[in-house]
């Protein structure tokens, strides 16, 4: 079997672009999911499994990546739920180095606050959430229980735990840590480092396609307030069916002005994240 590279996200990072785009159809690699299109079982249950059944099922997971790595070529492993939403981010380097120890890293970030604004984005579009984003941090560092938990943990923004996580199993070398804001602004530099770690030629090509990397682009800033009250709408509907519409009610017009992240809230945010994440606020 030939190197195994593994793209461990982070979510909201390019990591769909990076799927899609770069390393489905590039020649002389064999890629090995997951895109927009296929997200394999056996992956799912590398992710998600609980402890017990994963540890159970390893040998057959481990079996099944196995029996599609090509031994004549790269093989590209990438999945963003490697370094999973919920401060999972250790525990899913665990599994991986518990499957694949040998395996070579990859890890692109996102300027920390932009990337939280582009999560906040999708959730409230996906999954029906109403409140303001200030509203839905939860700042504390020990976890609790799933339900007691707001979604926008502090915990997933703090790179250099994770960046540690798989330094500490995998080697430092064996480690590569890049920033999605290169491949934008010096792509000739982003894919020259991705070249000299994984002996793969990235190039001409990759440079083409980082002129538009806007694969599952977040809402606009404009369409949130009117997302936020259509969710806000179906809870009320839901929870009281003979409950009056609210269609017009003036404060729809206040959440559509209302600023996604105010400078005192930056502020709070790269004051939590400093000396955390010192690829941005070293």
């Amino acid at each position: 079997m030939k190197p195994l590279f593994v793209h461990v996200g982070l979510p909201r990072a390019g990591s769909t672009f990076f799927q899609n785009r770069v390393f489905q159809g590039k020649r002389g690699i064999c890629y090995l999911g997951k895109t927009q299109e296929d997200y394999p079982e056996w992956l799912m249950k590398w992710h998600y499994l609980p402890e017990i059944e994963f540890a159970e099922q390893a040998d057959r997971i481990r079996e099944e990546l196995s029996s599609r790595c090509s031994t004549s070529k790269p093989n590209i492993l990438s999945s963003e739920m490697f370094t999973m939403w919920g401060g999972k981010a250790s525990e899913q380097a665990r599994r991986l180095y518990q499957l694949f120890p040998d395996a070579r890293i990859v890890i692109v970030l996102r300027e920390p606050v932009s990337r939280m604004v582009s999560f906040y984005k999708a959730i409230v579009e996906r999954d029906g959430f109403f409140l303001p984003l200030r509203k839905m941090i939860d700042w504390k560092e020990i976890p609790f229980v799933d339900y007691k938990r707001k979604p926008v943990q502090i915990l997933d923004f703090q790179y250099d735990r994770t960046v540690a996580a798989y330094r500490r199993l995998f080697g430092k070398e064996r480690v590569c840590v890049l920033k999605l804001e290169d491949m934008k602004e010096m792509p000739r530099s982003f894919w020259g480092q991705l070249s000299d770690f994984s002996r793969i030629g990235f190039g001409a090509r990759e440079i083409t396609l980082s002129e538009d990397a806007s694969v599952n682009a977040s809402p606009t800033n404009a369409s949130m307030g009117r997302l936020r009250w259509q969710n806000f709408q179906r809870l009320v509907k839901d929870a009281w069916t003979d409950s009056p519409s609210h269609q017009n009610h003036p404060e729809c017009e206040e959440w559509s002005s209302e600023e996604i992240v105010s400078s005192s809230l930056r502020e709070q945010l790269e004051s939590s994240l400093r000396n955390r994440c010192a690829y941005y606020y070293g």
